[in-house]
């Protein structure tokens, strides 16, 4: 599964359709069946009726519930016709919204002209030539459809959103933000919002929210759509599904980022003859007098995350700290000074032999001393690069030039804003453009995580809005570290080291709340998401 702008999936789907000989009423229907499945779950009747309940087993899934399907002029809306005519067949009520018939002869036609032969099971209002004011009162919409057929329908336990599809990229206006709003309203009763493709004014392709319905779960169609993953895409979309209506990868864009999650991660299991040194040696770079606690964060995220062996090279004062605070790692003193100097690099340089990775940054300060990053950068060791480290070679420009495919920077927003020279337009190609120029890894931060060595692309949202805390950028710091200390290759340790940080966030978000965890939180509940990574690659 991939991460597709939404001109990117018209062409793969007109080409899939052309080459293969394929309608587009044959893909509506493939999506309409991905779609009624969800609408079941949502509505939690997936195991309905119970085999205790009295009733025959084979009773429609939703008998006794009801639906109002929102359908749209064009393809989403002949999703929704499809879908209503499903919705029907399960025994539900259905009431279909519209503002004026499909375009006669187009497959959305085909499908409305189903629902409207069946118009004693279904209902449909067209709105087209109402008079209701201001159309986009979604308020004044309710009164005047109880006018036209009572109350029932604000008791609907379903709302179907299948007024735009991921194309739209201008607000909802007129009678189709009314409608919007009308979906809104309806959910405030209690009713579930189920979006096909994507919520009606979420802009497909940046995420921007012009008017969407919130949904409790969307239904995407065979790859992703980057405007579900950023910006307000993955609030509004809710619980968010990628159903497969039968299109080959290979139509794919080949620049079009790989989706990754959890259940990717394959940590390999350890040998019943494996020692400490079977791990790694990882070397951390980390802290100084202000910011200590980032030093502590990265050493013990990188314990937990199994590197065999940990030095964490600090200045003097922090020594202390880490043996206590952290007594499964050795404390290496680097220099005297309350932030790394030039002292340090000698220290530095007689610490390397024997390590296989370096974790390099967290709260060392744009003070520390550039001799020291071009040391570490110039051993040839595979090395995370965060923080101020990154900022250092923002700063000097000749250490660029050291980096190479061995390291994985981890800029946020405004960490690779500083390394580009300018803000973030483009996740995704800004995180590709830098890897290939610098010939490195780049992990950029976000609320969707674009991962590139330049020519191979990940995305993912492993994080949680809990994980939004001073301290977790070091925790994974810490996590790809340990990876790349056992091994593992960057461009794999940088994806993998991020759904496992998601993860661990999760099940710490889980458990104490988005408002109370912190970084250490994070720590605590690695070794869950490890455990749970190794279970699912056994199955």
């Amino acid at each position: 599964m991939r991460v597709v702008t939404p001109s990117q999936m018209q062409q793969l789907e007109q080409r899939f359709m052309r080459e293969q000989g394929v309608e587009s009423f044959e893909l509506m229907a493939r999506a309409a069946d991905g779609l009624a499945d969800a609408a079941v779950r949502l509505l939690g009747r997936a195991n309905w009726p119970p085999q205790d309940a009295g009733v025959p087993l084979d009773l429609p899934k939703l008998t006794g519930m009801s639906a109002v399907v929102c359908c749209g002029p064009g393809a989403n809306g002949g999703d929704g016709w499809a879908l209503a005519w499903r919705l029907y067949d399960m025994n539900c009520e259905v009431l279909a919204l519209t503002h004026g018939t499909p375009t006669p002869g187009s497959a959305a036609h085909r499908n409305y002209l189903e629902c409207a032969a069946s118009w004693r099971s279904i209902r449909i209002i067209d709105l087209a030539g109402a008079q209701l004011g201001d159309p986009e009162d979604g308020q004044a919409l309710i009164e005047y459809l109880t006018g036209l057929c009572g109350t029932a329908m604000l008791r609907a336990q379903l709302c179907v959103d299948a007024l735009f599809g991921t194309e739209l990229s201008r607000p909802l206006s007129g009678v189709y933000l009314g409608m919007s709003r009308l979906m809104a309203l309806i959910a405030e009763s209690g009713a579930r919002v189920l979006a096909v493709d994507i919520p009606s004014g979420l802009d497909g392709a940046t995420g921007a929210d012009t008017g969407a319905c919130p949904a409790d779960m969307t239904v995407t169609f065979q790859h992703l759509k980057r405007g579900q993953l950023f910006g307000s895409g993955q609030d509004v979309c809710g619980e968010l599904i990628c159903h497969d209506i039968g299109i080959p990868d290979a139509y794919a864009p080949a620049d079009a980022p790989e989706y990754l999650r959890p259940a990717d991660v394959r940590m390999p299991r350890r040998r019943h003859d494996s020692h400490k040194g079977t791990y790694g040696h990882l070397l951390t770079v980390a802290g100084s007098h202000d910011y200590a606690g980032a030093a502590l964060l990265c050493v013990t995220s990188a314990l937990r995350a199994g590197a065999g062996l940990v030095t964490a090279g600090c200045v003097a004062e922090l020594r202390p700290l880490l043996q206590l605070s952290a007594p499964s790692a050795m404390a290496l003193k680097l220099c005297d000074a309350d932030v790394f100097d030039n002292s340090a690099v000698e220290r530095a340089r007689d610490a390397l032999p024997g390590k296989t990775a370096l974790a390099i940054g967290p709260g060392m300060t744009r003070r520390a001393a550039p001799e020291l990053l071009a040391l570490l950068l110039s051993s040839g060791l595979p090395a995370v690069v965060d923080a101020d480290a990154l900022n250092l070679i923002a700063l000097n420009p000749d250490l660029r030039a050291l980096l190479g495919p061995r390291h994985v920077l981890t800029p946020h927003p405004g960490e690779m804003a500083r390394l580009l020279g300018r803000a973030v337009a483009d996740p995704a190609a800004d995180a590709r453009a830098l890897a290939a120029e610098c010939g490195c890894v780049v992990l950029l931060k976000g609320c969707a995580t674009c991962i590139s060595d330049g020519t191979r692309d990940y995305m993912m949202n492993p994080g949680v809005p809990g994980m939004a805390c001073g301290g977790s950028g070091d925790v994974l710091t810490g996590v790809i570290g340990a990876l790349l200390a056992q091994g593992i290759e960057p461009l794999r340790a940088a994806a993998w080291g991020a759904l496992l940080h998601g993860r661990a966030g999760a099940r710490a978000q889980s458990r104490l709340g988005e408002v109370s965890m912190n970084a250490s939180d994070i720590v605590t509940e690695l070794p869950g998401a490890f455990m749970e990574s190794m279970a699912a690659a056994r199955r």
